[in-house]
């Protein structure tokens, strides 16, 4: 008998006994990874053993599913974040979300999302977001309050670096509606960034909607200074006076991660002006528009208006047609009177994720559903709430 029949009989009767009987050698695989990786061995090799094995489980055998669900789970908490194991892990976990059909969230969703963010497998970790929301909802989805926050956090930052804000902001919405009696710290974290993802899709500052918990309704009052000040300059879409808001105040953005995201919001001001503009006016010199920016007229100013306006068109936010002059600053800009549903930071490209296009209807009938289910796992909620610290934030 070879010495990898000898590993696979010994792991085979380590498993339950609904493992051996199906002979999952996938399970099996995993189970002996595990083992290894505790005992300190490079298990990078084995681990490439596992993809060729995911095309021998049936799809539909739930109940197979959930047993190496199981176990997937269990290698991930030994591996949490081996630098030279977890792209590996991100890239497996999330082949074999996308295979399988598991009917309900499970603490691997959470795990692969994670691992695929911090992985920087945007792709992969899309393709399992997307893959979620394909399967439905399920009666079955009760699964803790960390878990809950995990996934859909971890969803919203992989959104967010592939630039689906509007989706993005689904899921951090989604952290917030957790009926968590103090303020999680992933929750924390999801408020800040949603705070800035609002500005890039909408321009105005954030609103919470009345559906969330007393303790999120109380972090806009907690809120750094630094943020609030920032929503209140940004909403006069003064360019040049964000950028050096920005400049003066990225240290305290990097501390807190947000540093891309806040670049993102300055970037976006143009858009959200031209927006404003086209329904206001029906003609406008591309030097004036340049002026509304606070920025001087410049070629270089010109040619950033001149670009976007047909950026903006391709894309349908709005429709325009550009009247050459002899140079940049006086071409004329005459907008067409239209009412297109699209946001201006969502362009419409089909290689976009389906879940950029997720509707805010469904985005709240996902909130009432997701409330009413979270009122089951009450012990579950206040035991999070007491391993949880209270997070504070300070004034700037």
């Amino acid at each position: 008998m070879s010495d990898d029949s000898l590993q696979m009989t010994s792991a085979t009767k380590a498993l339950p006994v609904d493992a051996q009987d199906k002979d999952d050698r996938f399970a099996v695989l995993i189970h002996d990874i595990t083992q290894a990786f505790t005992r300190g061995e490079d298990v990078v090799r084995q681990l490439d053993q596992l993809a060729p094995l995911l095309v021998s489980i049936d799809p539909k055998d739930t109940d197979a599913n959930l047993q190496s669900a199981r176990c997937l789970i269990k290698l991930f908490r030994a591996i949490h974040r081996s630098d030279s194991c977890l792209p590996k892990m991100a890239e497996i976990g999330s082949q074999f979300l996308q295979w399988m059909q598991l009917p309900t969230i499970t603490t691997l969703h959470a795990q692969v999302v994670e691992a695929c963010y911090h992985s920087r497998q945007w792709d992969n970790g899309t393709r399992v977001i997307d893959r979620r929301l394909k399967l439905g909802a399920s009666k079955d989805d009760l699964f803790g309050v960390h878990t809950f926050l995990r996934y859909h956090y971890y969803a919203a930052l992989t959104l967010l670096a592939t630039q689906s804000y509007d989706a993005a902001e689904h899921y951090l919405l989604m952290c917030l509606v957790a009926p968590t009696a103090i303020a999680n710290d992933l929750q924390v974290k999801a408020y800040r960034k949603l705070f800035l993802t609002r500005l890039i899709t909408q321009g105005a500052e954030l609103q919470l909607p009345q559906i969330v918990p007393p303790a999120i309704q109380a972090l806009p009052g907690a809120l750094n200074n630094v943020y609030v000040l920032f929503g209140r300059e940004y909403v006069k879409y003064n360019l040049a006076a964000a950028r050096d808001y920005l400049y003066g105040n990225e240290a305290v953005f990097a501390k807190y991660g947000d540093g891309d995201l806040v670049s993102k919001a300055v970037d976006a001001i143009p858009r959200h002006l031209l927006k404003r503009i086209s329904q206001i006016y029906t003609r406008q010199p591309v030097s004036d528009i340049v002026k509304l920016l606070k920025l001087p007229v410049t070629v270089e100013h010109c040619t950033m208006v001149y670009q976007l306006v047909q950026q903006m068109v391709h894309e349908q936010v709005f429709r325009a047609e550009i009247q050459q002059g002899d140079d940049y600053s006086t071409m004329v800009v005459s907008f067409a009177s239209t009412q297109l549903a699209k946001s201006s930071l969502s362009p419409a490209s089909s290689d976009k994720p389906s879940s950029d296009n997720l509707p805010e209807t469904t985005a709240f009938a996902e909130i009432n559903r997701v409330q009413a289910l979270l009122q089951t796992v009450e012990v579950q909620c206040q035991r999070v709430v007491q391993r949880t610290p209270m997070v504070t934030l300070t004034s700037a």
